[in-house]
């Protein structure tokens, strides 16, 4: 933990300056400025990782003004989830957007595009930067969201809300394993709010063939020859008529089998038990046997090769 005196300036506030990058003249990209209410004023600050997640909360005791230095830096895939954990209210603007959130509540905003965090008093914020989106998560929509108060937006909403507030309370007690499941099921409520989002409120409808096709193919996704032929087989419609429904719902049947596989393979590279496992071994346990197109198809959805995002998010030092 690190206690900060005001005025100054946070370079890089989830301690991870030499992943962001420097800005021009060498200093980090993700510089912060504050600007206080008044003098004396501090500010604590604690970071921690699970998974392939980055945590930070602060903690201050006046009113505070935060925005990021203009910089030029390259886009960046990933989101972050801002939530006040308690004290004021929390504003947050971002592409011409603002909130307000009370205790409990959460945005999203991306760490890349100039943002203003301001609160009147005491407060506690936290932020959890994912370093990338999950598979099947539009960025446009998700751009849509920013600077929404996401709290509201339905029942993954307030399962979101809570487990960060549990992900806090537990950051120094979980075991390495139970991080590395925390951090999926975060991943998996944020994608599950940006679903509702984006979706008409109310009770999901009685013929949900997406929802049973998509299931279908998940209790089989270690078999070969997944395919929009075979769905239709197996639920007596006709093929065109899956391809709409998976068209609807801005996928088709290869692109959703090959990112759960490939989210599948993510998740056991992590997994300290399969340390003695290869890549090739475990993406064929989910039915991938070609490692050329394994490695590049996980390098464009995560952004490294499945071996080194390996070894940069677990430690184990593994061979393809």
């Amino acid at each position: 933990m690190s206690s900060i005196d005001a005025p100054t300036r946070l370079a890089g506030y989830l301690g991870e300056d030499s992943s962001l990058g420097l800005a021009p003249g060498g200093s980090p990209a993700d510089e912060i400025r504050l600007a206080w209410g008044g003098p004396g004023a501090t500010l604590t600050m604690v970071t921690w990782h699970f998974g392939d997640l980055d945590f930070a909360l602060f903690e201050g005791d006046r009113g505070v003004c935060v925005q990021p230095a203009l910089r030029s830096r390259a886009p960046w895939a990933g989101l972050v989830v801002g939530m006040n954990l308690g004290g004021t209210t929390v504003a947050l603007e971002q592409r011409g957007r603002s909130v307000l959130l009370p205790e409990g509540h959460f945005t999203f905003f991306h760490g890349y595009v100039p943002y203003r965090i301001s609160t009147g008093g005491p407060h506690r914020w936290l932020v959890c930067r994912l370093r990338f989106l999950r598979v099947g998560t539009d960025t446009d929509r998700v751009n849509g969201l920013l600077a929404g108060d996401m709290t509201s937006s339905g029942s993954a909403g307030s399962l979101l809300s809570e487990l960060l507030r549990g992900s806090t309370q537990a950051r120094d007690t979980l075991r390495p394993s139970g991080r590395l499941h925390c951090a999926d099921a975060i991943h998996s409520l944020v994608r599950a709010v940006v679903d509702e989002a984006a979706l008409p409120h109310g009770p999901r409808p009685a013929n949900d063939s997406f929802g049973r096709y998509t299931q279908w193919l998940e209790e089989r996704i270690q078999t070969v020859g997944l395919d929009a032929e075979a769905v239709a087989t197996a639920h007596h419609v006709s093929v065109r008529q899956v391809r709409g429904v998976f068209a609807g719902n801005g996928s088709t049947v290869s692109a959703f089998v090959r990112e759960r596989r490939l989210e599948h393979l993510r998740h056991d590279l992590l997994d300290p038990s399969l340390a003695g496992c290869t890549v090739a071994t475990l993406a064929r346990r989910w039915g991938m046997d070609n490692p050329p197109a394994v490695n590049r198809l996980f390098r464009e959805q995560y952004g490294l090769p499945p071996a080194a995002y390996r070894r940069q998010n677990s430690g184990i030092d593994s061979t393809p």
